[in-house]
């Protein structure tokens, strides 16, 4: 993952350089868009702090992709509706699990519609926005780690003698999310996206949450009802 962060790092920094150069001033072009977007995303949920201990920082880092929509009203504001999937890295709680870390994957998909104010003007060879918008994550396919000398291990927050109900999965949860989006508009109807924003859901997203009476009880939990991501991503935008 690592290897991939740095490679993408590298092609933003070529098609930073490469659009600078060759892009024109941008013409008013029609309010509807398209784009696809790939990146890195930073997982925080509940026992992150375990990753940190067991050396495994790299793991929280995962991989994702998103489709949207765009309708721009005029040169100040605008909207859109994105549709994303990708995956996302957790761990059960130490003591909960008798003291050892048990990490795991989950899958998602996540839709949301943002309210996007501009700056700058149409004309503009580079254009930023910033934008908020509300959505909802859909959470599925725990895969759990296997871990040498553990049997009948069902679920990474349930012991085989006393099962923890307050797990599920798949899981709906509800979230919002506040962003920055830059393009470079190398023709009136193609860009290149870079899009960096936090999102911020309810704290059964990673298929756990604990009771608020136990957030300072267990070591590793967050201690405040949020699971969070932190998305990087590039991509390209058809405007029409």
């Amino acid at each position: 993952m690592k290897k991939q962060f740095i490679v993408l790092t590298f092609v933003a920094c070529l098609l930073v350089s490469a659009v600078s150069v060759g892009a024109q001033t941008r013409k008013v072009s029609a309010p509807w868009g398209i784009s696809v977007r790939g990146g890195v995303i930073g997982n925080v949920h509940e026992n992150v702090m375990s990753y940190f201990r067991h050396r495994r920082f790299s793991d929280l880092v995962t991989a994702g992709f998103s489709v949207d929509g765009m309708y721009d009203f005029n040169n100040l504001f605008g909207v859109r509706l994105s549709v994303a999937s990708g995956k996302n890295a957790g761990a059960c709680n130490s003591q909960e699990a008798g003291g050892g870390f048990y990490p795991y994957q989950f899958r998602s998909i996540n839709a949301f519609a943002d309210a996007m104010i501009h700056f700058g003007t149409p004309e503009d060879a580079f254009s930023s926005r910033i934008y908020g918008g509300l959505g909802l994550g859909h959470t599925y396919d725990l895969i759990e780690e296997v871990k040498e000398g553990v049997t009948d291990w069902p679920h990474p927050w349930a012991t085989p003698d006393q099962p923890l109900p307050r797990t599920k999965e798949p899981n709906n949860a509800f979230g919002f999310r506040v962003g920055y989006l830059g393009e470079w508009h190398v023709t009136p109807e193609v860009g290149i996206l870079i899009d960096a924003c936090g999102e911020f859901y309810t704290d059964l997203y990673d298929c756990l949450m604990p009771p608020f009476d136990e957030h300072g009880s267990y070591r590793g939990y967050a201690g405040f009802p949020f699971d969070m991501r932190f998305i990087l991503s590039l991509g390209i935008a058809y405007h029409f």
